[in-house]
């Protein structure tokens, strides 16, 4: 049971249920083409090494941090769902690593300043009820020259329903990917 003080926003339980029975059994191996294309976008922008500092919010499953790690990449994630993080924490289990991913609320939780060089939010600020506060403070945890990658299929997106990979402008740097 969890009593972290930070505010953790309620989902529909069906809708986390059913993002669970959707990609709660993921497998590493089947994942590996997407992080590596997610690595060949952020590389016109940032090199992705055992130097470089990544944070993820929303990590969902897990797979990212966990493939983070089996590539020896420093990984923290920060998820709002309890059950996401015990579902990343199994999948860890099952692969042999096990993710550094804390329970918080983006728009709460002491990220820290200057810390990452990359961090990365897959369709998550259109979950985020104060995403300008949100934003503030993922600029402020971005070491300078840090990249934000962030997809989002909602209220960012020029076509509803459509996928967009970008960043926001006044982060470190400005990318444009996708």
């Amino acid at each position: 049971m969890y009593t972290d003080p930070v505010q953790i926003h309620e989902e529909e339980v069906v809708d986390l249920e059913r993002y669970i029975e959707r990609h709660g059994h993921d497998d590493l191996t089947e994942k590996e083409a997407e992080y590596q294309t997610f690595m060949r976008l952020l590389a016109p922008y940032k090199k992705v090494d055992s130097t470089t500092s990544v944070l993820e919010f929303g990590t969902g499953t897990g797979w990212f941090p966990l493939l983070c790690k089996q590539h020896g990449v420093p990984f923290k994630g920060l998820e709002i769902s309890p059950q996401l993080v015990d579902r990343a924490k199994e999948l860890g289990q099952r692969t042999g690593h096990i993710p550094d991913i804390e329970l918080g609320n983006i728009e709460e939780s002491d990220i820290g300043g200057e810390v990452y060089d990359v961090i990365v939010a897959s369709s998550v600020f259109e979950h985020v009820e104060h995403w300008r506060r949100a934003l503030k403070r993922v600029y402020a945890a971005l070491r300078p020259g840090g990249v934000l990658y962030f997809e989002s299929t909602n209220k960012f997106c020029p076509k509803l329903g459509s996928t967009m990979s970008c960043s926001i402008a006044g982060c470190r740097t400005l990318v444009a990917a996708g």
